[in-house]
Parts: structure tokens; sequence; C-alpha cells
């Protein structure tokens, strides 16, 4: 038995509107393909490992969109749609996939930054940094790193621009935090999954007792919870739409390059015959430069 029923067509438009969707841009990057790049602009760049780069975050931000998905529709089951509202069932599968979203949002932002990396050519934009720049670009993951770096410089450009939007949003600074926080030390605690409680000494000195002899010990309760279910899905999706912007924007940045390319140095494939075998057999293809038309500009 699943975990939760159909819903019907009015719940899907009204996550469809919390969280958009991302096979679009999926499909997107599939016409951006890393061996195009390498047939249109030839061997010596990294065009080619660019899009690969692409490719990779448009797939992790369309398992993410699904996670997002899952999330609200367990929630609206075990609330709305059930004989018996069921509210720790809906906390339990919604933590469940918002968790897997967040690893998933984290996953695409590193490979978004890895993309940067490449096609900003962020080495050459350095210059020299103050310690504290220093320690500030290392932040809490390559993504928020290249942010930083990107501010500290003043490097401009619309992806430049969303990068360093969505790096500084306090919303993703809490998706960031909350997926260090569960993989190196204490995953944040959801109001609404039972007693729960803090990695902590249960121990707690009185402070009012001069001599410091007085302990007390509180038992039952467990500690307050980090965070509430809306909180937490009003943070993830905004982190998640945050970052589907930037990621459209890197297709859109590939999509102009390989299409000035290819007005500019059209090319056409022919193949490699070897005549001596019996039948001759194509050995593959190669890349025939063809005249420039000199009029065409970027």
């Amino acid at each position: 038995m699943g975990s939760r029923g159909q819903l019907d067509e009015r719940y899907s438009k009204i996550i469809s509107a919390e969280v958009p969707e991302a096979f679009s841009i999926q499909e997107w990057t599939l016409r951006l393909d890393p061996a195009r790049f390498a047939m249109v602009f030839g061997p010596g760049t990294n065009r080619d490992e660019i899009a690969a780069c692409l490719q990779d975050a448009a797939s992790f931000l369309a398992e993410t969109r699904y996670a997002l998905a899952e999330a609200h529709a367990h929630w609206i089951w075990h609330t709305e749609m059930t004989e018996r509202s069921d509210p720790i069932a809906a906390s339990f599968w919604s933590q469940f996939y918002l968790d897997d979203a967040i690893l998933r949002i984290y996953s695409t932002a590193e490979a978004v930054a890895a993309f940067a990396d490449l096609y900003l050519q962020t080495r050459s934009l350095k210059r020299p940094l103050t310690k504290k720049e220093r320690r500030e670009l290392r932040g809490e993951s390559r993504f928020i790193g290249l942010s930083n770096l990107l501010q500290a410089v003043g490097s401009t450009g619309d992806l430049q621009t969303q990068i360093t939007t969505v790096g500084t949003d306090p919303n993703w600074r809490f998706m960031t935090d909350y997926r260090n926080k569960w993989t190196h030390e204490q995953r944040p605690r959801l109001k609404g999954l039972g007693l729960s409680y803090q990695r902590r000494n249960r121990w707690e000195q009185d402070k009012e007792d001069i001599g410091g002899n007085t302990w007390t010990l509180g038992i039952g309760g467990g500690d307050p919870p980090d965070l509430t279910v809306d909180e937490f899905f009003e943070k993830t999706d905004s982190a998640y739409v945050l970052l589907r912007g930037v990621v459209e924007e890197c297709c859109r940045e590939m999509e102009h390059e390989l299409s000035v390319r290819e007005r500019r140095f059209p090319e056409r494939l022919e193949p490699v015959i070897d005549a001596h075998s019996e039948p001759p057999r194509v050995l593959g293809k190669r890349i025939i430069p063809q005249q420039i038309d000199s009029s065409i500009r970027d």
C-alpha cells in the first residue's frame, strides 16, 4: 500500500503553483548536448565540459521538483483527503520528501557552481583579497563560496547577479544550514512529530547558586522543535524557485553562445571512410569548417 492516494487536478494545480515544473528545463538542456558543443567549438575548449555540468544541474533540479511535489501531495493527502486527518503522518512524509529535496537542491547548486566556475572563468576574476574576504569565500558550500567571490570582485551580468542573489538569500542560507547540520551535526527537529531531544547534557546548573553545587534535571516533555512544517515548506520551496531561475539563466547563456558560434563558424560532418576494407566501412566523422560569413557578428 502506498503512502498516499491519487490527488485530483485541483490539488495538482495548487502544487504546480507552489513549485513550478522543471521538466521543460531538462528538455532544454537535451538540446544543449555536450557532444554538440564539442563538435561546434572543436578541441581546445571546455564548452563540452560546461554543457555536461549544466545537464547534471538540470537533472538534479528535476529530481528536486519531484521530491517537493511529493512533500506537498503527502501533506494534502493526510490532512485533507483522508476520512480522518493524520497530522503526524502528514508531518512525517512531508519531512521525508523535504529532506530529500534539500539534498538534491544542494547537489543542483554545486553543479551550477561547477558550471559557473568554468563558464565565468572565475580564476581570472580574482584580485588580491583581504584575509576576511578569503575566509568568507570558503563559505558553507561551493555555490556560496562562488556567490561570495562574485560579490567581492564586483562581477556583473545576469548570471552573476542571479548567483549572488541566491547565495545571500535567507531561505537559501537556511537550506544550506539545514543540510550541513543534518549531515555533520543533528538534523533540525520538526514540530508535529512527537517528542524530540536535542543532543545535549540533560543536567543544567542552577545559575543562581553561587557555589555551583545545585543542578536540575527536567523529566519529560522533550526539547522545543527547531521549525514548523509551514516554515519548512516555505523556505525549501523558495530555495528551489530561486535556483530554478539560475539554471534557466545558465541555459539561456549557453544557447546564445551556441547560436552565435554556429552562425559565425558553420560546420558540417563528413564520414571518414576506410577505403582499404572490403566492403568500405565508416570509421567515424570529422568536422569540416565552412567559409565564414564575415558579415555575421555577435
